[in-house]
């Protein structure tokens, strides 16, 4: 058998009662305070009509917390017991269903209490006796508001209404009891529920070790030595930023926003470029490829802003390609017509020796050389809708051939062999 408070999780209690002197702040005091028959009252005041036996009270917090037991002792010596405290918070914000406790609210809906009590007494599931309370607190509104605005707040919200999602889901696979059996067997497994800690206070437990973080994540740490890597002309300021196909970057509270320009957007590169860098307290490395007719380009601006001179370092050795780059690279030469006879033909050599072994090597597999073929049955019927996501959108505009054979045909780089285009 379950305890009362467990069978009862929401016990009844007696009168009305005075509401709390004053805090600070000139809101209700909820300390603990002496009862005046020697007992302890909660913040709430006392109330009379309690028996003489120890009962359980349930304590709720942030809506989604833990409910936990906690005896309540007998009163003085007349043993008279104060009464068992009823949740006093479903939410952020709500102050309970006792009397007095919420005068100004009283007149306009029902208190989360009084709500639970009754979807309780209708024998309501535990998603429905969750729902009672959870609609009759102003939480919802509050979140919703905070939820569309913006900063850390709006965060915080967010969090919150994940969290609320992620327990009504548990309140609707809690099974088919009903009534106040339902709500305590949904209290017992919020209670028993263990939460993995901050992955972000774990790592600053561990001072040896190293942290990949972007600049966004940086803001408000400080580290010894601080590496800002790859910071290239393109990369770090990246001025050209891709937009969304329909502009969902732009929307906002009150509708669209006007597009960023590229001074908003060098700005505020700048800004993380040097937010990065004041993280460090001893030493500070910048690193960049000098590489002006290369691959990678020349370093970016920012470093250039540092006022530091560079510090040249050599090769260890030659970075050795791997097995589909060294491909890339051979079949390039092998079919480049400004390239020397000579370099061609050696390309072609070491090609034919890499054919069997590695996927893309024999010319045989290249599409280019390959014959056309043709399909008699079209490849999409004239009734069937085409899929396209943004992504392929912006690869069929750009070349509408790579689109094809990467997306229909298959020849994307390393696909077996056997993933052909077949006439």
């Amino acid at each position: 058998m379950a305890p009362d408070g467990c069978r009862r999780p929401f016990p009844r209690t007696g009168g009305g009662t005075a509401p709390p002197p004053p805090g600070p702040g000139g809101r209700p005091d909820r300390r603990p305070r002496r009862h005046p028959a020697g007992g302890r009252a909660g913040g709430t005041g006392a109330a009379g009509g309690a028996g003489d036996r120890s009962r359980s009270r349930r304590s709720r917090s942030g809506g989604v917390g833990q409910a936990r037991a906690q005896p309540v002792g007998r009163g003085g010596p007349d043993g008279a017991a104060t009464p068992p405290e009823v949740p006093r918070r479903i939410g952020p914000g709500s102050r309970g269903g006792r009397s007095g406790s919420r005068p100004a609210a009283a007149g306009r809906r029902p208190g989360a209490v009084e709500a639970t009590r009754e979807a309780i007494a209708a024998g309501g599931s535990a998603e429905e006796v969750l729902w009672a309370a959870w609609s009759a607190t102003d939480w919802p509104q509050r979140l919703r508001a905070a939820a569309l605005g913006g900063g850390s707040e709006a965060q915080r919200a967010d969090r919150d209404l994940d969290a609320v999602v992620a327990l009504f889901d548990l309140a609707g696979r809690s099974g088919t009891r009903r009534g106040s059996a339902a709500a305590a067997d949904l209290v017992e497994e919020v209670r028993h529920q263990e939460i993995a800690a901050d992955a972000r206070m774990t790592r600053r437990l561990q001072p040896d070790v190293v942290e990949v973080v972007t600049p966004h994540r940086c803001g408000g740490r400080e580290w010894q030595l601080v590496v800002v890597a790859g910071v290239q002309e393109g990369r770090w300021p990246a001025v050209r930023r891709s937009r969304s196909l329909l502009g969902a970057d732009r929307l906002g509270p009150e509708g669209a926003t006007p597009p960023t320009t590229a001074g908003e957007v060098l700005a505020e590169e700048r800004r993380l470029f040097h937010l990065a860098c004041s993280r460090a307290r001893d030493e500070l490395v910048v690193s960049a490829v000098d590489e002006a007719g290369g691959e990678a380009g020349p370093p970016s601006r920012f470093v250039r802003e540092l006022g530091l001179e560079p510090i040249s370092y050599d090769p260890v050795a030659e970075p050795v390609p791997s097995a589909a780059s060294l491909i890339g690279e051979l079949r390039t030469v092998g079919t480049d017509p400004a390239a020397s006879p000579l370099l061609r033909e050696q390309a072609a050599i070491a090609l034919a020796r890499l054919a069997d072994d590695l996927p893309g090597a024999a010319p045989r597999t290249w599409w280019a050389v390959r014959e056309t073929t043709h399909r008699s049955a079209p490849l999409v019927g004239p009734d069937a809708p085409i899929v396209l996501s943004p992504s392929g959108v912006d690869a069929l505009r750009r070349c509408p051939r790579q689109w094809f054979l990467e997306r229909r045909a298959g020849a994307t780089q390393g696909v077996p062999r056997r993933r052909r285009w077949a006439p």
